[in-house]
């Protein structure tokens, strides 16, 4: 066996060990932390539902991009239970939901959350653009 091949395997395998490790890890932290987000999901959509009551799906979304300002990786994804729960029961603009495409439609999805972030002055910002799935989610079901 030629050295430049056992130094590839080495690494492959090295890659493959890192890969798993992490893995196993990320999934120990959610096992640790299940009851931990379970508790975070539920107060998300108990207050979405409360916001969204008392005010339009304008403004659910307007707070859903308050509240990811400075949320991290998951606490965005709480957001965005907030969200759609808050979009759920909040009144509507008869064309809120006009122009958002269909999530199996991947291009025309990716560019309508550009163009939503973009115009709400989030260009370009990876955390709205998620946060804006959940407002697919909201108008053209699950």
């Amino acid at each position: 066996m030629s050295k430049g091949l056992k130094v590839a395997l080495i690494l492959i395998t090295s890659a493959i060990l890192l890969c798993g490790a992490v893995t196993g890890g990320i999934v120990l932290w959610f096992r640790a932390n299940a009851d931990s987000l379970k508790a975070d999901g539920d107060k998300a959509k108990a207050e979405g539902e409360a916001f969204g009551r008392a005010n339009d799906a304008d403004a659910c979304v307007t707070e859903g991009l308050r509240r990811i300002a400075t949320a991290g990786f998951v606490a965005q994804a709480v957001n965005n239970i907030f969200v759609e729960h808050c979009l759920e029961v909040a009144q509507r603009r008869s064309d809120f939901c006009s122009d958002v495409p269909k999530k199996e439609d991947i291009l025309s999805s990716a560019t309508w959350a550009a163009d939503q972030c973009a115009a709400r002055n989030y260009e370009g910002d990876q955390p709205c653009a998620r946060m804006m799935q959940a407002v697919q989610r909201a108008c053209r079901g699950k």
